[in-house]
């Protein structure tokens, strides 16, 4: 790997990074808003984004390995590198995050649901014992 494919590498790696974190961030405004079909979307194209990172990151550990080719750049590829692993940490915080928001959204779904459901319980209930209605009078 040549010293220009190396830092064409990383800039890809953290554009791409910046890129997932943004999609995040929608995803969960989406989530929040219960705009469900734009927060899948945004999830879909976040998974693609973690895929072409993945297999960046995978060809940078393959170049820094022992045995393997080696990093070119020295002193300013390692620093680079540190930035984009500290960038990679962003990234997973801001995973975490979304996942937190998205945990939390669907535990008040699920008390709704079950709130839903103790009340339409409660009204077959009631509709079942309830004595015949009888009309009323409009004119009174």
């Amino acid at each position: 790997m040549s010293e220009t494919d190396l830092w064409e590498l990383v800039l890809e790696t953290r554009k791409d990074l910046d890129r997932w974190i943004e999609r995040g961030r929608r995803a969960q405004a989406a989530a929040g808003r219960g705009d469900w079909e734009t927060a899948r979307a945004e999830l879909e194209a976040r998974r693609f984004l973690q895929e072409q990172v993945s297999a960046r990151l995978h060809r940078l550990h393959a170049g820094a390995a022992p045995g393997g080719r080696g990093l070119p750049g020295g002193e300013a590829a390692r620093q680079w590198l540190a930035q984009l692993e500290e960038h990679l940490r962003q990234a997973l915080e801001a995973d975490r995050q979304l996942r937190l928001a998205l945990a939390v959204r669907h535990e008040a779904l699920a008390e709704r649901a079950h709130f839903l459901e103790q009340a339409r319980r409660a009204v077959a209930a009631y509709a079942r014992n309830a004595p015949p209605s009888t009309p009323v009078d409009s004119a009174n």
